[in-house]
Protein backbone atom coordinates (compact mmCIF):
# COMPACT_ATOMS: atom_id res chain seq x y z
CA UNK A 1 0.00 0.00 0.00
CA UNK A 2 2.70 2.40 1.42
CA UNK A 3 4.12 1.06 -2.07
CA UNK A 4 1.72 2.23 -4.29
CA UNK A 5 1.23 5.98 -2.88
CA UNK A 6 4.98 6.19 -2.63
CA UNK A 7 4.89 5.70 -7.05
CA UNK A 8 1.50 8.15 -7.21
CA UNK A 9 2.66 10.74 -5.24
CA UNK A 10 6.59 10.02 -7.37
CA UNK A 11 4.19 10.32 -10.81
CA UNK A 12 2.47 13.14 -9.75
CA UNK A 13 5.68 14.76 -8.84
CA UNK A 14 7.57 13.87 -11.90
CA UNK A 15 4.02 15.12 -14.15
CA UNK A 16 4.18 18.73 -11.97
CA UNK A 17 8.25 18.83 -12.63
CA UNK A 18 7.40 18.70 -16.38
CA UNK A 19 4.73 20.91 -16.40
CA UNK A 20 6.82 23.78 -14.95
CA UNK A 21 9.41 22.94 -17.33
CA UNK A 22 6.96 23.25 -19.86
CA UNK A 23 6.05 26.38 -19.42
CA UNK A 24 9.28 27.43 -18.24
CA UNK A 25 10.03 26.58 -21.83
CA UNK A 26 7.54 28.38 -23.65
CA UNK A 27 8.23 31.57 -21.44
CA UNK A 28 12.16 31.33 -22.20
CA UNK A 29 11.11 31.03 -26.01
CA UNK A 30 8.61 34.00 -26.09
CA UNK A 31 10.75 36.35 -24.06
CA UNK A 32 13.26 35.21 -27.38
CA UNK A 33 11.30 36.02 -29.53
CA UNK A 34 9.99 39.79 -27.86
CA UNK A 35 13.87 40.39 -27.70
CA UNK A 36 14.59 39.78 -31.32
CA UNK A 37 11.27 41.48 -32.72
CA UNK A 38 12.62 44.75 -30.21
CA UNK A 39 15.69 44.63 -31.75
CA UNK A 40 14.56 44.24 -35.40
CA UNK A 41 11.98 47.14 -34.46
CA UNK A 42 14.73 49.33 -33.43
CA UNK A 43 16.52 48.60 -36.93
CA UNK A 44 13.60 49.91 -38.70
CA UNK A 45 12.39 52.37 -36.42
CA UNK A 46 11.25 56.15 -37.68
CA UNK A 47 11.49 59.01 -35.89
CA UNK A 48 7.76 61.41 -36.41
CA UNK A 49 8.54 64.99 -35.33
CA UNK A 50 6.87 68.33 -35.13
CA UNK A 51 9.12 71.02 -34.24
CA UNK A 52 7.59 74.43 -33.33
CA UNK A 53 8.00 76.27 -36.55
CA UNK A 54 6.18 73.02 -38.54
CA UNK A 55 2.34 72.78 -38.21
CA UNK A 56 2.75 69.42 -40.09
CA UNK A 57 4.22 65.87 -38.97
CA UNK A 58 7.11 65.22 -40.28
CA UNK A 59 8.65 61.73 -41.01
CA UNK A 60 12.70 61.44 -40.91
CA UNK A 61 14.75 58.36 -40.98
CA UNK A 62 18.31 58.19 -41.03
CA UNK A 63 19.85 60.92 -42.66
CA UNK A 64 17.52 61.92 -44.81
CA UNK A 65 14.96 64.84 -43.97
CA UNK A 66 12.19 65.81 -47.08
CA UNK A 67 13.24 68.51 -49.26
CA UNK A 68 9.97 70.84 -48.03
CA UNK A 69 11.31 70.17 -44.36
CA UNK A 70 14.51 71.56 -44.95
CA UNK A 71 13.08 74.85 -47.29
CA UNK A 72 11.19 75.11 -43.77
CA UNK A 73 14.49 74.84 -41.56
CA UNK A 74 15.81 77.19 -43.72
CA UNK A 75 13.38 80.31 -43.55
CA UNK A 76 13.75 79.65 -40.15
CA UNK A 77 17.66 79.56 -39.64
CA UNK A 78 17.96 82.86 -41.88
CA UNK A 79 14.97 84.46 -40.01
CA UNK A 80 16.79 84.29 -36.78
CA UNK A 81 19.97 84.87 -37.92
CA UNK A 82 19.33 88.02 -40.17
CA UNK A 83 16.14 89.55 -39.22
CA UNK A 84 16.83 91.71 -35.84
CA UNK A 85 16.93 94.72 -34.35
CA UNK A 86 18.78 95.94 -30.99
CA UNK A 87 15.99 95.10 -28.92
CA UNK A 88 15.31 91.41 -30.04
CA UNK A 89 19.06 90.70 -31.53
CA UNK A 90 20.68 88.73 -28.32
CA UNK A 91 16.78 86.53 -28.13
CA UNK A 92 16.64 86.13 -31.92
CA UNK A 93 20.42 84.68 -32.37
CA UNK A 94 19.66 82.56 -28.55
CA UNK A 95 16.83 80.51 -30.50
CA UNK A 96 18.92 80.32 -33.68
CA UNK A 97 21.86 78.54 -31.37
CA UNK A 98 19.53 75.77 -30.38
CA UNK A 99 19.81 74.46 -33.75
CA UNK A 100 23.83 74.35 -33.86
CA UNK A 101 25.72 70.62 -33.29
CA UNK A 102 27.48 70.51 -30.07
CA UNK A 103 30.46 70.05 -31.59
CA UNK A 104 30.15 73.77 -33.34
CA UNK A 105 27.43 75.16 -30.62
CA UNK A 106 30.24 77.38 -28.56
CA UNK A 107 32.25 79.29 -31.36
CA UNK A 108 28.35 80.02 -32.99
CA UNK A 109 27.76 80.96 -29.51
CA UNK A 110 30.72 83.09 -29.56
CA UNK A 111 29.95 84.86 -33.05
CA UNK A 112 26.47 85.39 -32.90
CA UNK A 113 27.03 87.09 -29.29
CA UNK A 114 29.93 88.71 -30.81
CA UNK A 115 27.26 89.90 -33.10
CA UNK A 116 24.70 90.93 -30.26
CA UNK A 117 27.31 93.19 -29.12
CA UNK A 118 27.73 95.24 -32.08
CA UNK A 119 24.22 95.15 -32.78
CA UNK A 120 23.04 96.55 -29.49
CA UNK A 121 25.59 99.21 -29.36
CA UNK A 122 25.28 101.09 -33.18
CA UNK A 123 21.90 100.38 -33.11
CA UNK A 124 21.54 98.61 -36.02
CA UNK A 125 18.56 96.54 -37.15
CA UNK A 126 18.61 94.11 -40.59
CA UNK A 127 16.29 93.03 -42.60
CA UNK A 128 16.43 89.76 -44.68
CA UNK A 129 14.42 88.53 -47.64
CA UNK A 130 14.72 85.15 -49.51
CA UNK A 131 14.44 86.42 -53.12
CA UNK A 132 15.30 82.99 -55.23
CA UNK A 133 14.83 79.26 -54.67
CA UNK A 134 16.31 77.97 -51.96
CA UNK A 135 19.05 75.44 -53.00
CA UNK A 136 20.02 72.06 -51.40
CA UNK A 137 22.67 69.67 -52.14
CA UNK A 138 21.65 66.77 -50.07
CA UNK A 139 24.96 64.65 -50.73
CA UNK A 140 27.57 67.67 -49.37
CA UNK A 141 24.83 68.68 -47.03
CA UNK A 142 25.02 72.18 -47.98
CA UNK A 143 21.86 74.53 -47.95
CA UNK A 144 22.53 78.07 -50.63
CA UNK A 145 20.46 80.92 -49.73
CA UNK A 146 20.05 84.01 -51.70
CA UNK A 147 18.22 87.35 -50.53
CA UNK A 148 18.13 90.93 -50.23
CA UNK A 149 19.20 92.56 -46.95
CA UNK A 150 18.09 95.73 -45.66
CA UNK A 151 20.12 97.91 -42.84
CA UNK A 152 19.25 100.84 -40.34
CA UNK A 153 20.44 102.77 -38.02
CA UNK A 154 17.89 103.10 -35.39
CA UNK A 155 15.21 104.87 -38.05
CA UNK A 156 17.64 105.89 -40.52
CA UNK A 157 17.66 103.52 -43.59
CA UNK A 158 21.14 102.63 -44.45
CA UNK A 159 21.81 100.01 -47.10
CA UNK A 160 20.29 97.44 -49.56
CA UNK A 161 22.12 94.35 -50.44
CA UNK A 162 22.45 90.85 -52.14
CA UNK A 163 23.68 88.12 -50.45
CA UNK A 164 24.30 84.90 -50.78
CA UNK A 165 24.60 82.21 -47.56
CA UNK A 166 25.70 79.12 -47.40
CA UNK A 167 24.54 76.40 -44.18
CA UNK A 168 26.11 73.42 -43.96
CA UNK A 169 24.40 71.09 -41.84
CA UNK A 170 24.00 67.39 -40.87
CA UNK A 171 21.48 64.85 -39.74
CA UNK A 172 22.29 63.13 -36.70
CA UNK A 173 19.24 60.63 -35.26
CA UNK A 174 17.10 62.47 -37.09
CA UNK A 175 17.88 65.88 -35.57
CA UNK A 176 18.72 68.41 -38.12
CA UNK A 177 21.83 69.97 -36.96
CA UNK A 178 23.80 73.25 -38.54
CA UNK A 179 27.74 73.06 -38.57
CA UNK A 180 28.07 76.25 -39.87
CA UNK A 181 26.77 79.51 -41.49
CA UNK A 182 28.55 81.45 -44.09
CA UNK A 183 28.21 84.36 -46.66
CA UNK A 184 29.70 84.23 -50.01
CA UNK A 185 32.80 86.47 -50.56
CA UNK A 186 32.00 89.04 -53.73
CA UNK A 187 33.50 87.82 -57.04
CA UNK A 188 33.88 83.99 -55.52
CA UNK A 189 32.81 80.80 -56.59
CA UNK A 190 29.26 79.97 -55.11
CA UNK A 191 30.67 77.33 -52.94
CA UNK A 192 31.54 77.63 -49.10
CA UNK A 193 35.20 76.92 -49.55
CA UNK A 194 34.61 80.66 -51.49
CA UNK A 195 33.18 82.34 -48.32
CA UNK A 196 33.29 84.37 -45.02
CA UNK A 197 32.55 82.47 -41.73
CA UNK A 198 29.14 83.99 -40.50
CA UNK A 199 29.18 81.06 -37.67
CA UNK A 200 31.11 78.06 -37.41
Amino acid sequence: MKDQQYEHSLSNLIRNNFIFIFWGACITVAVLILAFKVDSAMKYQRTILVPDHLARKVEISDDHIPLEILEDYTESITGYAFNFTPATARGRFGKLLQYFHPDDFASAKQSFYELADTVERTKLSSSFVINKPIEIDTDKKVITVSGATRLWVESKFIDTEDKVYFITYQVTKGMFQVKAIEEKVQGAAVTPGGAKNVAK
